[in-house]
């Protein structure tokens, strides 16, 4: 019999044992699952139970990442730069980045204020057309993940007749690439090789913060002409169609003598999805542009 309640004794004990690591692994984790804040301005969302994390940085940049809990401890990859995740006391938090590394992050401490939430909008509900005061016009199709800068937009809309001369510069158009590497620093678009980050603004418009670039052969490219707030003008891509006189044309023209211009469509337009079901409308806004 006392055998008996030894050997009991003992399960009951590797029973509290399992307990007490089982609550530990809790407190690694889940228990920094939540919303952090920085005296920087950076925001910091954990999410244990979904293995991410949003981030929001001082220039309001917001963005999705992965939480993983791995050999170094809780990391996170904020710009492809790892860093630990280190519980400190006071509900407060230290990241340090790994492998040598210097980041933005390096040395960070946050403190918990799970008030300070925010949201992380997607790059689906940049669906449309944006113009910003310099009259350039960007027309994203987020269903293809393509789309086209137009420089002098409202010009080339509004004028019925253009100079032959002119028709190059006032059509100038820019490929580009709906994007989104999942480091914590949000979608967002590939112009002339450069990345352009998406900044929501408080008045559903948006800005553009260009990376910097070590490339000398990229610094040519203006880029001022992307300054400002960018304003939805429209949620369809139908009439986004480059008016160009063919080689064509203008043999019929010089040998008929007619004016008239044939229209041709580009190899971005080619690519930006034009059916009415996959074009998002006023009613389908989604959430992060209501608020």
């Amino acid at each position: 019999m006392a055998l008996l309640c030894c050997a009991c004794g003992e399960h009951q004990n590797e029973k509290e044992s399992v307990s007490v690591e089982s609550e530990e692994e809790k407190t690694e984790g889940e228990e920094l699952s939540g919303t952090w804040v920085n005296e920087e301005g950076w925001t910091l969302t954990l999410d244990y139970d979904c293995l991410s994390y949003a981030m929001r940085s001082p220039s309001k940049l917001t963005g999705r990442g992965d939480y993983l809990d791995s050999e170094e401890g809780l990391v996170i990859s904020y710009d492809g730069i790892m860093y630990q995740i280190i519980s400190q006391k006071n509900h407060k938090i230290r990241v340090e980045s790994l492998y040598g590394s210097v980041g933005s992050l390096s040395g960070l401490i946050f403190e918990k204020d799970d008030s300070a939430n925010f949201l992380v909008f997607d790059s689906n509900e940049l669906q449309g057309k944006w113009l910003n005061d310099q009259d350039v016009l960007i027309a994203l199709d987020t269903f293809s993940g393509v789309g086209a800068c137009f420089q002098n937009y409202s010009t080339t809309v509004k004028e019925s007749s253009i100079d032959e001369s002119e028709q190059d510069s006032l059509s100038e158009e820019t490929e580009v690439e709906i994007c989104d590497d999942f480091d914590g620093k949000g979608p967002y678009l590939l112009i002339n090789d450069r990345k352009a980050y998406i900044v929501v603004q408080r008045d559903k418009t948006i800005r553009l913060i260009f990376e910097d670039s070590s490339d000398d052969s990229l610094f040519d490219v203006d880029l001022s002409i992307y300054d400002g707030k960018f304003k939805r003008v429209s949620y369809s891509l139908d009439d986004i169609i480059e008016v160009e006189e063919t080689s064509e044309a203008q043999e019929e023209s010089e040998s008929t003598g007619s004016t008239s211009a044939s229209t041709q469509v580009t190899s971005t337009e080619k690519k930006m999805t034009q059916s009415s079901d996959t074009e998002a409308s006023e009613a389908d806004t989604v959430s992060f542009f209501e608020k």
